[in-house]
């Protein structure tokens, strides 16, 4: 109990954007200039994209799903 109200206390502190930054942070007029966009590479998500492309036909089976495997480890 005392768990789920501390997650929700800390999902209601969050930017309701979807940023992922702190509601207060990105409110704050002071902070305006401090913020500098970057690029960066979600390889999880690149396998995926690519894995999408390469398993078009596959992933039309009824019951297909597409997810990544850590190789780094064993089945």
């Amino acid at each position: 109990m005392i768990a789920h109200q501390a997650l929700t206390i800390l999902d209601a502190s969050k930017c309701p954007c979807g940023c992922g930054g702190w509601a207060d942070e990105c409110a704050d007029p002071e902070l305006q200039d401090v913020w500098e966009p970057r690029v960066g590479t979600h390889w999880r998500r690149a396998a995926l994209d690519q894995g999408k492309e390469d398993m078009k036909d596959e992933l039309k089976e009824p019951g297909a799903f597409l997810y990544v495997h850590d190789q780094r480890t064993e089945d």
